[in-house]
């Protein structure tokens, strides 16, 4: 019989909590104003950090080739 108990699902955002960390985080910057996804600082951010740890130009958001 197969080992279920150490299988990741990723069907939704909506299926498990948040890690801790990313609570703090959203405690910590609840209250700022930023604009909308992709152009606030926190997008750039992680692309920046995208691009440095795996030298990769797909840090942009691009919708997938069809």
């Amino acid at each position: 019989m197969e080992n279920t108990e150490s299988r990741l699902y990723f069907a939704s955002d909506y299926m498990e909590g948040a890690h801790p960390a990313i609570m703090k985080k959203l405690m910590e910057t609840n209250l700022e104003k930023t604009v909308g996804y992709g152009q606030d600082p926190y997008t750039e951010d992680a692309k920046e950090k995208i691009r440095k740890k795996y030298s990769c130009w797909l840090a942009e958001h691009r919708p997938m080739p069809q």
